[in-house]
């Protein structure tokens, strides 16, 4: 199989999961829009909205908003930028009337968008999505090229390199388990299984591999300060993310805040 058929079906396989997913999106994703997961992206923002004089922002892999329309809350002028024109239209049901003047809608994959720009941002965001890329670390190098002197990348969601292999402790199995139960409490049993996707190919690099590291090195090397934390946001109840992440200290994800200090 050629590189090129295969960035093909790996877009393709994304598009189809971003059509079954698009109705219900945020309750099929607790893992990202608990309680704890959300305090923990607006605390994030914040701090970098206050680093910053000028607020252009480009939120890559917008999907339902769920940091654009925190950036817009922040007095960001927004370009949010995604693949799928079901998710661009879910989040059009959130968008307050007196954010949309602030807010530019772009539906292009990635690579596409970036081939074709040549605006330059205060701050790129990007969430749970350089594991969906083709190439995400050539992407990556695009990116950082339109990030401003002094300006901002945010990376979170990401999964760390060993996440797939990595043995539970007994707690965490406890625990697991009883955020599962909760969950089917909390939800009635009502949870939607999407189906009929092969997650190898839409989730690539999270079978494939995600080298951190070098992102992370990518980032230092284009003179970047980054600060880059392990942590874990997979279970889908707020109360027992808090406990994963603060009392069994667990690491199934990584983020990163990095700004950057040469020009």
């Amino acid at each position: 199989m050629g590189a090129g058929t295969e960035r093909e079906r790996i877009i393709e396989e994304n598009l189809k999961l971003y059509r079954l997913e698009a109705e219900g999106y945020i309750s099929l994703h607790p893992e990202i829009y608990n309680w704890f997961e959300q305090g923990q992206i607006r605390k994030d923002l914040a701090y970098i909205s206050k680093r910053l004089i000028s607020r252009e922002a480009l939120d890559i892999g917008c999907a339902m908003g769920n940091i654009a329309l925190k950036l817009l809350s922040l007095g960001f002028r927004v370009t949010a930028l995604d693949i799928s024109t079901t998710m661009i239209e879910g989040m059009g049901k959130e968008l307050k009337e007196e954010m949309a003047q602030n807010l530019n809608i772009v539906q292009s994959d990635v690579d596409t968008f970036l081939s074709r720009t040549s605006s330059t941002y205060d701050l790129v965001t990007i969430s749970s999505v350089l594991h969906h890329l083709p190439d995400y670390q050539e992407t990556l190098k695009r990116i950082i090229g339109i990030i401003k002197y002094r300006g901002f990348m945010y990376i979170t969601h990401e999964p760390l390199k060993d996440v797939l292999s990595k043995k539970d402790n007994l707690l965490r199995k406890i625990l697991w388990q009883s955020d599962h139960i909760g969950y089917l409490i909390k939800t009635r049993g009502k949870n939607k299984e999407i189906e009929g996707v092969d997650w190898r190919l839409s989730d690539y690099h999270l079978y494939q591999g995600f080298d951190h590291d070098r992102v992370k090195e990518l980032l230092e090397e284009a003179g970047f300060k980054v600060s880059f934390k392990k942590y874990s946001s997979t279970m889908r109840l707020g109360i027992s993310n808090w406990i994963d992440s603060r009392l069994l200290k667990s690491e199934s994800q990584f983020k990163i805040l990095a700004e950057k200090v040469t020009g």
